[in-house]
């Protein structure tokens, strides 16, 4: 054969091996997506402690083996899904857009963070868990309320600064009230979701938050 043949060869082998490993990483990452979204509805669903990896291998359609090849334990699951949590509700601190107002920021975020209902079960069972003594990520997952009052305080300052809120109000208080009402919305969502309009009722609320603010 050829030095022009052999090298053709070479160059096929190593084009069908590329392609091989391109299909094994597809097929990876939707066996991981799999093991998340059946982690979102078991652990919304179920809670940490009633949550095994076995339930959760049975939902996704795959092993025992194959959850734990991509998370080794439970925690490491859990942990990953609350992070992922936490950046989709955070949509609403992000950047301002050109001619956005903090109170159109907010709803569009909170309203974004609605439209996956399983995440939004899981966020609504996520409040309750943490208040239970010794669970893992309860120091972790406070600490990261902490932070979001802090942070939406300073844009509440930024947002008196162009006067879309009232010069005379609190930053952090009304930071406080503005992530409560919106996680009593998801709460109350979680229980009766047929009489709760998330985008209609958190609209309302923000207007009266934002638009009237009460005095510090």
């Amino acid at each position: 054969m050829c030095a022009f043949g052999h090298n053709e060869e070479m160059h096929e082998d190593a084009t069908g091996a590329s392609a091989a490993r391109q299909r094994r990483n597809r097929a990876g990452d939707e066996r991981r997506e799999r093991v998340l979204r059946a982690a979102v509805d078991q652990f919304g669903r179920f809670g940490y402690a009633s949550t095994s990896i076995a339930g959760i291998a049975r939902a996704a359609g795959i092993t025992d083996s194959g959850v734990l090849h991509h998370f080794p334990t439970k925690l490491a699951l859990y942990r990953t899904i609350v992070l992922g949590r936490r950046e989709r509700f955070g949509d609403g601190f992000a950047a301002p857009a050109a001619g956005t107002t903090l109170r159109e920021r907010l709803h569009a975020g909170f309203v974004a963070s609605t439209r996956d209902r399983e995440l939004l079960r899981l966020q609504a069972m996520l409040e309750g868990e943490m208040l239970i003594e010794d669970h893992p990520l309860s120091a972790e997952y406070r600490q990261s309320q902490r932070d979001a009052i802090v942070q939406l305080a300073e844009l509440i300052e930024e947002a008196i600064g162009r006067n879309e809120v009232a010069s005379d109000v609190d930053p952090e208080r009304l930071a406080l009230h503005v992530l409560a009402m919106l996680r009593g919305l998801r709460a109350e969502w979680a229980m009766l979701p047929e009489r709760v309009d998330l985008e209609a009722e958190s609209a309302i609320a923000l207007d009266r938050l934002l638009g009237a603010a009460p005095a510090g």
